[in-house]
């Protein structure tokens, strides 16, 4: 009827029958919204357990924020070879990706990092379907919205985004020690040259203000020196107590 080519309406039938489940599980919450408010609390759980779980810092957040994290999350389809989106966290449930040369299968997330604040700590690249592939998703905003109403799971999450920061970090300042050697100072790479951390610490180097690797961290992760001291302190002793076990 509506006079399309006929391999687009090959193609577009080919979609519509690889996310028949998809469209089945959109309508799930529709559903859940007739339930009571304690059942629908156990139902969502219970359907989205795996899919949540595999998101290491999920785990450990209130029972209701995880409820809400449920139904927030969006659900996508994509065909073989379109780009599945960056800048948001990814949960494949179905089908094959790939990113940086890695092959992902169900359940793979990437894009946890997006509740570190930096955007020079977050990992950019984007994923590619290689099958038809089903993916749920969730933005920092809505993240953000859930976690506003849940200051304790709101903590918990901003502790996990200062290890994820810390653990990039390293990498700058590993890379700001060798530069610092006069031997390899000029072999420094030219896209770490350009970053505008780097940037930032060579101007206060130029100021005859020396930074060492906690002010750096303190600069690229936005967190308080103290709160970076607390939880290496606070890291060590579990690392302590697993050995002593």
């Amino acid at each position: 009827d509506m006079m399309m080519p006929f391999e687009l309406r090959i193609q577009a039938r080919e979609y519509l029958r690889n996310t028949k489940d998809l469209a089945k599980r959109r309508s799930y919450n529709e559903l859940t919204e007739l339930l009571s408010p304690e059942l629908k609390q156990v139902v969502v759980k219970k359907m989205s357990a795996k899919m949540l779980q595999s998101v290491w810092y999920f785990t450990g957040l209130e029972d209701a924020c995880v409820v809400e994290l449920a139904l927030t999350v969006g659900r996508a389809g994509y065909a073989p070879r379109e780009k599945i989106p960056a800048g948001q966290l990814n949960i494949l449930l179905r089908g094959v990706a790939a990113k940086s040369g890695n092959i992902l299968t169900p359940i793979t997330t990437w894009g946890e990092d997006i509740i570190v604040t930096s955007p020079a700590l977050r990992d950019r690249k984007g994923a590619s379907a290689l099958t038809f592939v089903e993916v749920a998703s969730l933005t920092r905003e809505d993240l953000d919205q859930v976690l506003e109403q849940f200051p304790r799971s709101a903590a918990h999450v901003r502790k996990a985004a200062m290890k994820i920061a810390m653990q990039r970090a390293i990498v700058v300042v590993s890379e700001y020690i060798k530069m610092s050697r006069p031997e390899v100072g000029g072999k420094v790479q030219s896209d770490m040259r350009q970053s505008a951390i780097f940037q930032a610490i060579m101007a206060r180097q130029s100021g005859s203000q020396q930074v060492d690797g906690v002010q750096i961290m303190q600069m690229m992760t936005g967190v308080p020196i103290k709160e970076i001291d607390e939880l290496e302190a606070e890291e060590a002793a579990e690392a302590a107590g697993a050995e002593s076990a």
